[in-house]
């Protein structure tokens, strides 16, 4: 009896190792919805009016980087990258929306570093409001209506009407 008792333990432990080396899995699901319920919205165009300043304005920052090591390509986005921040400090200082008709002067100094200038009118957003049909010339000139559209080609707003 010692003999089976001993047979049975071992029994008992060879079992438990092998199903405790088993691997462990785990299980997860995920389920979106195919049809979304069906929305409509109307969106009013708004309409601002740009207050220009009359004196244009140049903003000029230099930019340290050794252009000399880079190859093209990678010059190439630096520059796009520099632009657009060079532009947005400009838009900052001069506390304005945009800088209308920007020209943008790229150069470089004797270190190889960019000299990036600006050169344009800041203008700020004014007086914004909601389209009217007095608006419908703009709205048509900036925004036509495609020819597939519900609307009347004839009347953007015919969407806004009260």
């Amino acid at each position: 009896m010692n003999t089976l008792v001993k047979k049975c333990i071992c029994g008992l432990i060879v079992v438990l190792f092998f199903t405790s080396c088993a691997s462990v899995q785990s299980y997860s699901y995920s389920e979106f919805r195919t049809t979304e319920p069906t929305q409509t919205v109307h969106a009013v165009p708004v309409i601002a009016d740009l207050e220009m300043s009359p004196t244009r304005i140049t903003y000029a920052e230099r930019i340290n980087i050794d252009i000399s090591t880079f190859k093209k390509a990678e010059l190439q986005a630096i520059v796009d990258a520099q632009k657009e921040t060079v532009l947005l400090n400009a838009i900052k200082q001069h506390k304005a929306d945009i800088i209308v008709a920007p020209l943008i002067d790229i150069q470089t100094d004797a270190n190889h570093n960019l000299i990036i200038t600006i050169v344009g009118y800041p203008a700020t957003y004014k007086n914004f409001r909601n389209a009217t049909p007095d608006d419908a010339w703009f709205v048509t000139t900036q925004c036509p209506v495609q020819e597939n559209s519900s609307t009347k080609k004839d009347n953007p707003l015919k969407l806004f009407k009260k």
